[in-house]
C-alpha cells in the first residue's frame, strides 16, 4: 500500500474524527457549569487543573498563546470565578494561577465529557482492537511532540 494513494482517506477519517469529537466537545458545553465558559476557556481551565498551579507564562506556553492573550483570558475566568491569580512567595515576579472550587467543578465536568467519548468509542472495539489503538495512539502522540 502506497501513503500517497489512502493518506486522503487518513485524511478524511481524521478530519472525520475530529469534528464529531468538536460537537460532542461543544454541544456538552451547553450544559452544567461549562455554559458559563467558552471552549478556549474550559481548555485553559483544563490546563491549569492538570497542573494545579502554574505559572501566567507556562500556561501561555502550553496553550500556545501569546503572554498577553493568556492574562486577558485569566482575567475573564476570574471574574467568572473559575481561577485565582496570585504572586509567588518566593518570587514576586512570578505570577502563579490555579482553579477555584468553581473551577475544579467545571474541569472536573470537561474531564466526565472526555471520558464519555472515549467509552462511546472503546465500546464498539474488541479488547484487541483497543491494544491495537493504543499502541498506534502513543507512537503517533509520541512523534507529535
Amino acid at each position: 500500500m502506497k501513503l500517497n494513494k489512502s493518506l486522503d482517506k487518513y485524511y478524511i477519517l481524521v478530519h472525520e474524527i475530529y469534528s464529531n469529537l468538536m460537537l460532542y466537545e461543544i454541544e456538552h458545553l451547553k450544559k452544567g457549569l461549562m455554559k458559563e465558559v467558552t471552549f478556549h476557556e474550559i481548555h485553559t481551565i483544563e490546563i491549569i487543573g492538570n497542573q494545579r498551579e502554574i505559572t501566567m507564562q507556562e500556561l501561555a506556553s502550553k496553550a500556545s498563546v501569546k503572554q498577553s492573550t493568556m492574562t486577558a483570558m485569566v482575567d475573564k475566568l476570574i471574574k467568572k470565578g473559575f481561577v485565582k491569580r496570585y504572586r509567588s512567595e518566593d518570587d514576586r515576579r512570578i505570577v502563579l494561577v490555579q482553579l477555584s472550587k468553581h473551577g475544579e467543578m467545571a474541569c472536573a465536568e470537561h474531564k466526565k465529557v472526555h471520558q464519555n467519548i472515549t467509552n462511546l468509542w472503546l465500546k464498539i472495539l474488541s479488547e484487541k482492537e483497543r491494544s491495537d489503538l493504543m499502541k498506534i495512539m502513543e507512537k503517533i502522540a509520541l512523534n507529535m511532540k
